[in-house]
């Protein structure tokens, strides 16, 4: 294997060294799990583990400690949440320095295997194998397709190595093209500000859809020489935006199970990797043979193969029927993607009609808060309407502030989207901030969708007076000397608008010889709210 090869060679004295020494504590041991943050650390313990003997095993998150207490060694970067109760845990800046006498020939096995848990193409958690020479191989190829100019680069990446796309590309394609990881970006300031000198960048969709708005695009296209993109469909009009700035986005289309499968420049059609077999069966499920597959890997995606490209068309679970009319629910998300007021959006089925929950940017936000929700959904549902077919309009609407919560492969929990489906908030998620002797600070953020906007000024929504003694009683309610029934609010005095996404501050004094809640709640330190309450 080529891994061998390259790691031997002089310019990898220091990473050879380091996995020798780790490889040397990890003596005897059959399994070692891995959960890093620092990916030049991951590849040191990754090769330690094989070239122990040990089977390796990623852990998708650093609370899924269940699967890391089944090793032999729990190995990181960073401490668990419960260090007493992980007795196999080992920190990886703990082990020995590595010496001269580790500058030893590495040899990793071709068998040497790797695990990693995905949620499956068809829904339901499976744990997926991986053997040293599939990942090479793969990389292998990955590298022959990538254009020559972008090796010996630096590379900035958002993507985890814990996860099939960031162990493809940030360790193995990497080593193969022999780039420089900087560390971690994650959002698209990150990126931009990363881009001072030429360099790679490794991210999703998910990033680059944010890239809406002001940036220095002139820096960026002398710069930025190569753009991989993978965990999720790429909207059109994120890669139009990006080629209008002379910048082309590598799109890989892949899976867990299948690895890469393939890859545009530009355009609606992929091209497959070399040596990828795929076919459709009668329902235009995607079936894919690769040799860094094992056998034959049927997926949930759509598509249509034309020798070697394919035309994706979505996954099989996101097409819905409705009124006789098939629809995918990548078409709403893509046309909402493209509008001013969006920074994400994610569509799913619920009671039977579309439902949409999106990211306001910043001129959304003030958009909401000058006409209100009712405005807003209509003039997003317009925008919609010039594109669908009327069955297929959302009837259900969500919005949050700035982001919505994905996962490092770019996906929503349908756990999450249910629960905010389920009900509109009714407080801000508060957090404690402060307390000394009698008195408590507290701080949290408007939601968008607070209920109690709902019929309070539907052009200028804002939060009534009364939800904010509710939530000053909540808060209150939670500490003892609290249980007693208010019997009076004295002194109140409203001063200020509370509106959505204001970060409200909470301050609750009690006196106890007096029996009174002293209260104020301010937004940026203009006080909006305050007063006493005297209890029974």
């Amino acid at each position: 294997m080529w891994i061998n090869t390259l790691l031997n060679q002089a310019g990898h004295h220091a990473l050879r060294r380091r996995i020798n020494a780790c490889a040397e504590t990890l003596q005897g041991c059959r399994s070692v799990a891995l959960w890093f943050q620092d990916s030049r650390k991951f590849t040191a313990a990754l090769f330690a583990a094989w070239q122990a003997g040990a089977e390796v095993w990623l852990i998708p998150g650093p609370k899924a400690q269940h699967w890391a207490q089944q090793a032999d060694v729990w190995l990181s970067d960073c401490l668990p949440e419960r260090p007493s109760e992980n007795r196999n845990h080992r920190l990886f800046d703990h082990l020995p320095e590595p010496d001269k006498r580790h500058d030893t020939p590495l040899h990793l096995p071709e068998h040497a295997r790797l695990l990693l848990q995905t949620s499956g193409s068809g829904g339901e958690a499976k744990t997926v194998v991986k053997t040293c020479a599939q990942m090479c191989c793969e990389a292998e190829t990955v590298a022959a397709i990538l254009p020559q100019e972008w090796q010996n680069l630096p590379v900035y990446a958002g993507v985890s190595p814990q996860h099939l796309y960031g162990l493809t590309f940030r360790i193995f394609v990497a080593l193969k093209m022999a780039w420089q990881d900087r560390g971690n970006c994650t959002y698209p300031e990150e990126f931009t500000a990363a881009a001072q000198t030429p360099c790679v960048w490794l991210t999703s969709p998910t990033v680059l859809n944010r890239f809406d708005g002001p940036r220095n695009w002139p820096q960026l296209q002398q710069n930025v020489k190569g753009i991989i993109s993978a965990g999720g469909m790429l909207p059109p009009q994120t890669q139009a935006l990006f080629e209008a700035h002379g910048l082309s986005i590598f799109d890989v289309y892949g899976s867990s199970e299948t690895g890469v499968t393939a890859w545009r420049s530009g355009g609606k059609t992929h091209t497959l990797f070399p040596n990828v077999a795929a076919r459709c069966d009668e329902d235009k499920r995607l079936h894919i043979l690769s040799p860094w597959s094992s056998g034959e890997q049927a997926l949930a995606d759509t598509a249509d193969v034309e020798g070697n490209r394919l035309v994706l068309h979505g996954r099989a679970d996101r097409i819905v029927k409705l009124a006789d009319k098939r629809i995918s629910l990548h078409t709403p998300e893509h046309l909402l993607l493209a509008h001013e007021y969006i920074a994400d959006a994610h569509c799913t089925l619920h009671r039977g009609r579309i439902a949409v929950w999106a990211a306001l940017n910043e001129v959304g936000i003030h958009y909401l808060c000058e006409h209100g929700r009712t405005a807003l959904t209509a003039l997003l549902r317009q925008t919609l309407a010039d594109a669908l077919e009327k069955t297929a309009l959302p009837r259900y609407w969500r919005f949050a502030a700035h982001t919505l919560p994905r996962n490092a492969q770019a996906k929503i929990r349908a756990a999450d989207v249910e629960a905010v489906l389920a009900a509109l908030p009714h407080s801000p998620d508060w957090q404690q901030t402060a307390h000394q002797d009698n008195e408590w600070h507290f701080t949290g953020t408007v939601p968008l969708d607070l209920r109690y906007f709902n019929g309070h000024f539907a052009r200028f929504p804002l939060v009534p007076g009364v939800v904010q003694i509710q939530w000053v009683m909540s808060l209150a309610a939670q500490f003892d000397w609290a249980t007693a029934p208010v019997i009076q609010v004295e002194n109140l005095k409203y001063q200020h608008f509370i509106r959505p996404n204001d970060e409200v501050s909470l301050q609750l004094r009690w006196d106890a010889d007096k029996r009174k809640i002293y209260f104020s709640l301010s937004v940026s330190e203009r006080k909006c709210a305050s007063g006493r309450m005297v209890l029974g």
